[in-house]
């Protein structure tokens, strides 16, 4: 015969065990985050340094569309590695209850979130890895802007070019 208490310590450690690898890999996305937006912004600052932007600009407008797709996939993994170890906690704490029969770990968090959910209503369909993902898609966006206004922008010596060789061509006709 399994000895109960034995079972139920096993899912206590267990349960504990991936609450640690949550919040772990939680700070984990919060440091590349941090990193991810530094970068950024020393790259937008390198690029808007000389008040213009033009073809010059093209590499670092580049590397920060990159920070926004890796951050925005990084953002999904991590969140895909948070969803696996809340789903085991879950399933644990299911387990705990059939254990301790006076008190129901489940019923007692719903009740509490009753209040959470009522107050944040709006807020509560939101997840927080959403907004998450959408920082780092702006981050994207932004790339895909300052690219877009590198490659279109004419320097003033290419403009000068230009102008020379529209005279030049009238002028030979």
């Amino acid at each position: 015969m399994v000895n109960k208490e034995i079972v139920k310590d096993i899912f206590i450690e267990l349960y504990r065990e991936h609450g640690l690898w949550s919040r772990h890999q939680e700070s984990q996305r919060a440091v590349v985050s941090n990193l991810i937006i530094t970068i950024a912004a020393a790259l937008i600052g390198l690029v808007v340094f000389d008040n213009q932007i033009n073809n010059a600009d093209t590499p670092a407008t580049i590397f920060i569309i990159l920070l926004g797709v890796f951050g925005t996939l990084f953002s999904y993994k991590y969140y895909e590695r948070f969803h696996f170890h809340d789903s085991r906690i879950e399933a644990y704490k299911t387990e705990l209850d059939k254990f301790i029969l006076e008190v129901n770990i489940s019923a007692i968090e719903n009740e509490a979130d009753k209040s959470s959910r009522n107050r944040f209503r709006f807020l509560r369909k939101l997840g927080l890895f959403q907004f998450w993902i959408m920082f780092n898609l702006s981050i994207l966006l932004l790339g895909l802007i300052l690219s877009t206004k590198a490659l279109t922008t004419v320097t003033n010596t290419e403009a000068a070019k230009q102008k020379t060789q529209i005279i030049s061509n009238k002028t030979n006709k």
